[in-house]
């Protein structure tokens, strides 16, 4: 009997304690939350973080007033659901209705918050700060806003790396592409190892050690070149209609901000200057500035400004490089903060040091800088855009830091040509629309380059 007695007293205490952790709700949101879990005290900081990435986006998103309380929590709570649905738990979140207040909905999500928490003890100790990262990362993508999104804390590290020109991990160089199932190298980085084993892009991926590529998705083939500093890597590659094997010695990999190489054709010399990003530091512009002024006086008959996969970066490095090619006193765009109130207004300064015919080369990766670039050189006539519709991802963003090295981006202003031109969701239209696809790939042509030769032939023709 005593046995039986213990046991029910037990049972009560648990009872006791499940029914106050779904009873209790809490009434401060200024404060520490805790909550009891099973008898044991737990710190509410994933509360805590994702109401500090709330209060964030905001106090500095350009347009406050649109963000819907209900919706970014009913995002955030659906995002954990699916997480401990990958876990193999059941856990169906309420849904917190539109007419709720944003202190009510905040008292609703803490609650669901609290609920999940102990749904996911069986799993807590592996999936770390997981449920946090992905109701966080849900929250910002319900905005709808190409440049409010979540970093985790690798995504940080690596971002900040590559901002400050350190290697991000080992592997040998390259960018993959994937048109049809069909894997290939997009960019071989020049002096990566890649570069340095005679690879070249658009070379297709046959197989990795002993490893088809065939049905693999893009994330494993790069896991699959990535790998121990030091080691080789063997590559089955095919160029053209010739298969063959490369060696190849992973390595620390920086990834350069540009590259510069001279294109030969019809015994011209055309510039070419690749710009993977607009994070390229004030020496690199200041270099590619004084090789420009250069090549006036020299045998170059045209440019290429190549701008593909091109995702942005530093709005005054992207201005910097505009100044080079508009006359002295150009408007070349505008910010606007909230309200729509005009916060900042480009105008060059200085008369344009580049007098030769020019193009810009743009792809669907093109995005922010490398549309606004491309975007203020067409609107004032000074290059002939070539390739693909730019992403439509312009709104400039800034970046603050989170707790657990992670981090957030959040789009603090809208930027507008000089003609009231809106680049966010529209992006850029080439004057020359050139699509590259599977048979380029195979034939190993970039097609798009050799549109870009092309065009300078004929204006160094028509001089």
């Amino acid at each position: 009997m005593k046995k039986v007695g213990i046991v029910c007293l037990v049972l009560i205490a648990l009872i006791v304690l499940i029914v106050g952790v779904f009873i209790w709700y809490p009434d401060r949101t200024n404060e520490k939350l805790r909550s009891v879990k099973l008898g044991l005290i737990v710190e509410q900081e994933g509360i805590d973080f994702i109401f500090e990435a709330c209060d964030i986006l905001e106090e500095n998103y350009f347009d406050s007033d649109s963000i819907k309380y209900s919706r970014i929590f009913n995002a955030a709570l659906n995002a954990i659901s699916d997480e401990l649905d990958l876990c193999g738990i059941k856990f169906t979140p309420i849904t917190i209705e539109p007419e709720c207040s944003k202190e009510e909905t905040k008292k609703i999500f803490t609650f669901e918050f609290n609920r999940s928490q102990i749904f996911a003890l069986p799993v807590k100790d592996s999936i770390g700060h997981l449920l946090e990262f992905a109701a966080t990362d849900s929250m910002l993508g319900s905005i709808g806003d190409s440049h409010c999104y979540f970093l985790d804390p690798e995504t940080t590290e690596n971002r900040e790396k590559y901002q400050n020109s350190k290697p991000i991990f080992p592997g040998i160089g390259v960018s993959v592409g994937n048109i049809n199932g069909v894997f290939y190298f997009e960019d071989v980085f020049p002096n990566g190892p890649a570069k340095k084993s005679g690879l070249k892009r658009f070379d297709q991926l046959i197989m990795i050690d002993s490893i088809k590529t065939s049905g693999k998705d893009s994330d494993s083939i790069l896991q699959l070149l990535r790998g121990k500093k030091g080691s080789t890597i063997s590559l089955t590659i095919k160029r053209s209609d010739s298969i063959f094997s490369a060696k190849v010695l992973r390595d620390s990999i920086v990834r350069p901000f540009f590259s510069i190489d001279t294109i030969k054709s019809q015994g011209k010399d055309f510039v070419h200057i690749r710009l993977y990003s607009f994070m390229i530091d004030k020496y690199g512009m200041n270099f590619i500035k004084e090789y420009l002024v250069k090549i006036q006086e020299g045998s170059a008959s045209g440019i290429i400004i190549d701008l593909r996969g091109n995702l942005g970066g530093y709005v005054v490095m992207m201005e910097q490089a505009l100044q080079c090619f508009l006359g002295k006193g150009t408007t070349g765009f505008y910010l606007t903060g909230k309200d729509n109130k005009k916060t900042r207004e480009y105008i060059t300064e200085e008369d344009s040091i580049v007098k030769l015919p020019t193009v810009v080369l743009v792809d669907e990766r093109s995005a922010s800088c490398a549309e606004i670039f491309p975007a203020v050189m067409q609107e004032n006539r000074k290059a002939i855009i070539v390739g693909q519709k730019t992403s439509g991802s312009v709104n400039v963003s800034y970046t603050y830091k989170l707790s657990f090295g992670s981090s957030m981006v959040v789009s603090k202003q809208q930027l507008f040509t000089a003609q009231g031109k809106k680049l966010e969701k529209f992006g850029v239209t080439p004057d020359v629309l050139v699509e590259y696809d599977k048979k380029d790939v195979l034939r190993g042509v970039d097609s798009q380059l050799q549109k870009c030769v092309d065009i300078l032939e004929c204006a160094s023709l028509n001089k």
